[in-house]
């Protein structure tokens, strides 16, 4: 760990904004759907009776109530267990029959005993829900009420501090909050993967959290806190860690090896400084950023190798990725030459153009002209070959242009998008290409779907794309995650581009 760094990633953390929300109604659920059964009041618990409630949005937090015995003494513990849930799945599956491949810890439950009452209790778990199922567990001969139920709900960031959208459309307004709201709840001491599950930070999705919060909540600190963050934390002394567990020493799994979260490492930093300018954070961590370059072109030319080294690009086992990989790398190291150049290092520079031109060479035998489409090692066509190689530089924006109508035409042959992650990249993609008309479409068709299909933030992964899920069990399935805010960051940038308005 590079101590310096760490100070400077601590030096950056910020109290998170507190904000009591209360919840709204009893329900039950009946047929995997929500039933309203009536207002939310006070409630009477007998042993082994249980209440569900919901809350007026998904919110990240921690659970608060009041227990009051009413008639007879209170002469036992009282033992009440609140399972917090994003999906319904999380209430009707029985948690001791969860046989998933991530650890059951990830369960969103608690159980707190206690001895006398009345008792003001706080449970120490934080959740990510909409849906709360409180129990009460022992058998005690004596009724009591909960009271004062609420959630402390929790963010570095406030929708109060959010960058209107000026744009009369409601629609969009609602597409934009939604993507805020995705990024508020995974804005905590770091910009979480998601509030639910992986609480930490990985490179991959901070870029995009990272790029969104410039055009919306602005939290400088939070963005500058996790960059550092990357940078203290490397595998090996060398490369960035594409996951940090940021209070849990070693506070990395060198289990991952992804070579592209290594680059948008890169990335994020080039971002940072379009954003803000700023010349320390610049100074401390461009050393870092070029040694990543170093090492992604060992990895490029085959010089190291790791057996736990990978891609991510995207979350389809089928996909081939030969053809993304050279388009990222050409994607980011034009970002990282902007850096080079501002530190007016002429040998990164020369290395960088060097690595253009044998990479864009590389991209180009990819390209299949008969079928103005990207291929692939395998054949395949994909739409994430497609985005990188646009995103790639190679071609201008007419070219870009007709390769998505091309894609657009070839359809379900081929293999389509999983995650909201890629999803961003597809946006740059059309928007790279000038085409707005493509974007608007996108936004509609996956966040404006996502609303429609009853989501309250943008999940990990599309639930329409059949894809067996990597974790063997619905109730691991994350309903936030932070690069599915997406549709904010690009509805500002279109805005901005027409003089402020959408």
């Amino acid at each position: 760990m590079d101590a310096y760094l760490r100070q400077k990633a601590d030096d950056n953390n910020k109290p998170l904004n507190v904000e009591r929300v209360d919840p709204v109604s009893f329900v039950k659920i009946e047929n995997s759907k929500v039933v309203v059964l009536g207002e939310f009041k006070p409630f009477m618990l007998n042993p082994g009776e249980s209440v569900i409630l919901q809350f007026p949005e998904h919110h990240v937090g921690y659970i608060n109530y009041k227990a009051i015995s009413k008639g007879n003494i209170a002469d036992s513990p009282t033992v009440i267990k609140v399972i917090a849930a994003e999906y319904i799945a999380e209430l009707t599956t029985p948690q001791d029959e969860y046989d998933g491949v991530l650890s059951s810890g990830w369960l969103q439950r608690e159980e707190r005993a206690s001895l006398f009452l009345p008792a003001s209790e706080r449970l120490n778990r934080r959740f990510a829900f909409n849906l709360l199922k409180v129990e009460r567990l022992d058998t005690g001969i004596f009724p009591i009420e909960i009271t004062e139920l609420y959630c402390d709900a929790v963010s570095t960031s406030s929708m109060e501090n959010l960058k209107k959208l000026n744009c009369e459309n409601q629609r969009l307004q609602a597409i934009y909050r939604f993507s805020a709201k995705t990024l508020l709840d995974c804005s905590q001491d770091v910009i979480e993967d998601a509030p639910k599950r992986d609480c930490r930070l990985w490179t991959g999705e901070f870029r995009i959290s990272a790029l969104v919060d410039t055009e919306t909540f602005r939290n400088r600190n939070l963005v500058k806190r996790c960059l550092y963050l990357f940078g203290a934390h490397k595998i090996d002394d060398r490369i960035v860690a594409p996951c940090v567990f940021q209070y849990s020493p070693p506070y990395i799994d060198d289990d991952w090896y992804f070579i592209d979260f290594v680059l948008w490492f890169v990335a994020a930093l080039n971002d940072y400084d379009e954003a803000y300018g700023e010349q320390e954070i610049l100074d401390d961590l461009y050393p870092t950023a070029r040694e990543q370059l170093k090492i992604a072109k060992d990895w490029y030319d085959n010089i190291y190798r790791h057996p736990r080294a990978s891609f991510w690009i995207d979350w389809k086992t089928e996909l081939d990725r030969s053809t993304s990989i050279v388009g990222l790398y050409l994607y980011v190291l034009r970002k990282a030459k902007r850096l080079a150049q501002k530190k007016n290092d002429k040998e990164t520079v020369d290395f960088i153009e060097k690595e253009i031109e044998r990479q864009t060479e590389k991209l180009l035998a990819y390209f299949d002209k008969d079928k103005n489409l990207f291929s692939s090692d395998s054949g395949q066509i994909s739409v994430a070959s497609q985005i990188y190689g646009i995103l790639s530089g190679i071609f201008d924006k007419e070219k870009c242009s007709s390769i998505l109508d091309t894609i657009n035409v070839y359809g379900d042959k081929a293999i389509p998008l999983h995650t909201p992650n890629i999803h961003h990249y597809y946006l740059e993609a059309m928007y790279k290409a000038g085409r707005k008309d493509l974007m608007m479409d996108l936004i509609e068709n996956v966040w404006g779907r996502l609303i429609d299909d009853g989501e309250l933030c943008s999940p990990e992964y599309l639930p329409w794309i059949k894809c067996i899920t990597k974790y063997k069990h619905p109730v691991m399935d994350s309903a936030c995650h932070g690069s599915g805010a997406a549709p904010a960051y690009w509805l500002q940038i279109l805005a901005k581009e027409n003089g402020g308005k959408l």
